[in-house]
């Protein structure tokens, strides 16, 4: 009955978390993948993961960790056309569903984030432009509610992606004087973000 439904969504939440947290330390053990048999030992363990999770019939919960986990994986296996093409699904996705990106917006920088990554990699300059829009109008809609945590996310986000812009089209200087420009803000925000990543 209903029960077992919501048994059976959070055992696939809580797959998905666990396969983003056993990604990670595999990462850790590995390093970065060098060679084919280390590489083989990562794709098989996801797809074996994978397999046990479908995207059917799930919650929006599932499919934020779904979408979390085959992004980061193909960055792992350092796939970015696969990354951009999950990290495009995963933006699209949240778009969709109306008000959800103002409700789990550390979902939605997140997806931005990487998609801006994949971009970046992909030298996809027009769509990355586009995407870094996105970014920037978080910023400016007041229906965004963002805890201190998320602004500090959100400002590291946009800042080096405004540097990975003008380096993408060549432009050093512009990318320096970012650099210049919000050092104020930089300096106000480092010591934050190291307590942050610990």
């Amino acid at each position: 009955g209903e029960m077992s439904i919501v048994v059976k969504r959070l055992k696939q939440i809580n797959g998905f978390t666990n396969l983003s947290l056993q990604l990670n330390s595999l990462y850790a053990h590995i390093g970065s993948t060098r060679n084919k048999e280390e590489l083989k030992k990562v794709k098989d363990f996801f797809n074996r993961k994978i397999s046990e999770f479908s995207t059917k019939q799930t919650g929006i919960e599932e499919q934020f960790n779904y979408y979390n986990a085959i992004t980061g994986f193909f960055f792992f296996i350092r796939n970015f056309k696969e990354s951009e093409k999950f990290a495009l699904k995963w933006v699209e996705f949240i778009e969709k569903q109306g008000n959800l990106k103002y409700h789990r917006s550390e979902f939605y920088i997140k997806a931005l984030n990487s998609l801006l990554v994949a971009q970046n990699k992909l030298f996809k300059i027009d769509n990355f432009i586009l995407t870094h829009r996105k970014l920037i109008a978080i910023k400016r809609d007041k229906k965004f509610n963002l805890n201190r945590n998320l602004n500090l996310q959100l400002f590291k986000a946009i800042y080096i992606h405004e540097m990975n812009r003008h380096f993408m089209l060549g432009d050093f200087k512009s990318g320096v004087r970012i650099v210049i420009r919000h050092q104020p803000e930089i300096n106000r925000l480092l010591p934050l973000l190291d307590q942050n990543t610990r």
